[in-house]
């Protein structure tokens, strides 16, 4: 097998590779891609937990065979991270569905990472690389917690998006099936069906790396879904419609690991609606409330509040004390960063 990226790990990586049965002389053919990609790869029957032994793994990959007992398979990603040493090992869940109930149990279960049937070696071989930078960062003696909040967030079925492009071309390298689905519901010029970045994107990204090269502080992207021929006009954020925004972020990889001139971009998708009706519930807010301590967040200006609302500086700076006075608090900026708190994790700009 031919691969055409530079996805290999570090040469002679130890990879565990946990299978339900193992069939004596039988080849499998993740353990073949690993290997011909430099991986050392020690092939195990789950039977054979007990019995094992030797060095610690720089990543588990567990399989969930399609007649395996989920609790099952579950438990033996728990008796691999409980052995003395391992927990901060990352391991890869191979052959979930991405439903909810398998979603939930393989997190309780430690496991940071998946990937869903079929499963192809150019969505398997980045993603091993991106959690050995990951587990690399964190230490050993970090926890399985710690070290999946220092991981790149590559995961698909876990409910993540992501994006391998090669930074000069635009080319995408390798997807997520979720970043897929959000690149087609936000761009309409055919571009990534054609497997490259939408000019747009591809403008910030040579602006990000730019920005990183000269030891600038990152600035993410947020674009709204774009009109498609013969499409309605969206209505207004209070009717739950047109409030939709997706957000990429550019994160840092090791070229040694995913291949020179090769850059991981995270998406992220937002709904205004969602997010003003959390800050309604939390914090009992009018729809008007919300929108302005929503603007705040995102550090909007009085003057800038002023002309979205099509309002004078007067009318506004009275609907902003109104505000502070329902928060009881003094300040724009302490009203600011309350509403950060009360979205933390639901906003991707004011996490």
């Amino acid at each position: 097998m031919s691969l055409l990226i530079n996805t290999d790990g570090p040469a002679g990586a130890f990879v565990l590779l946990v299978v339900k049965t193992e069939q004596p002389g039988a080849a499998h053919v993740l353990q073949e891609v690993l290997e011909e990609s430099g991986y050392n790869v020690q092939r195990l029957a789950a039977a054979g937990l007990t019995e094992l032994v030797g060095p610690r793994p720089a990543v588990i990959l567990l399989e969930l065979a399609q007649d395996s007992d989920l609790a099952q398979t579950c438990e033996w990603a728990r008796q691999l991270l409980a052995r003395p040493g391992w927990a901060a090992v990352p391991l890869l869940m191979l052959g979930l569905d991405g439903s909810a109930e398998q979603r939930d149990a393989a997190l309780a279960a430690g496991v940071m990472d998946g990937l869903s049937r079929p499963m192809r070696a150019l969505e398997l071989l980045p993603r091993l690389a991106l959690l050995m930078q990951g587990a690399t960062r964190a230490g050993a003696a970090d926890t399985v917690g710690a070290a999946a909040n220092k991981a790149l967030p590559s995961v698909d079925v876990l409910g993540h998006a992501s994006l391998l492009v090669h930074e000069h071309s635009g080319r995408c390298i390798w997807h997520t099936a979720r970043a897929r689905s959000l690149m087609a519901d936000y761009f309409s010029g055919g571009h990534f069906e054609r497997g490259r970045l939408p000019p747009e994107l591809m403008l910030w990204l040579h602006r990000e790396l730019l920005r990183s090269r000269a030891g600038g502080a990152g600035q993410g992207l947020t674009v709204l879904p774009q009109a498609r021929p013969g499409a309605g006009r969206n209505r207004g954020p209070s009717e739950g419609q047109g409030s939709r925004r997706l957000n990429f972020d550019l994160h840092g990889v090791d070229a040694d690991l995913v291949g020179e001139g090769h850059c991981l971009i995270v998406l992220r998708e937002t709904d205004d609606w969602r997010l003003l009706q959390a800050l309604m519930r939390a914090l009992s807010l009018s729809t008007t409330q919300a929108q302005l301590l929503l603007w705040l967040t995102r550090g909007s200006s009085p003057t800038a509040m002023a002309t979205r609302q099509g309002r004078s500086q007067a009318e506004l700076q009275q609907q902003l004390d109104e505000l502070l006075k329902h928060l009881a608090l003094d300040s724009l900026e302490a009203a600011a960063s309350l509403g950060r708190s009360s979205l933390q994790g639901l906003d991707g700009r004011t996490g």
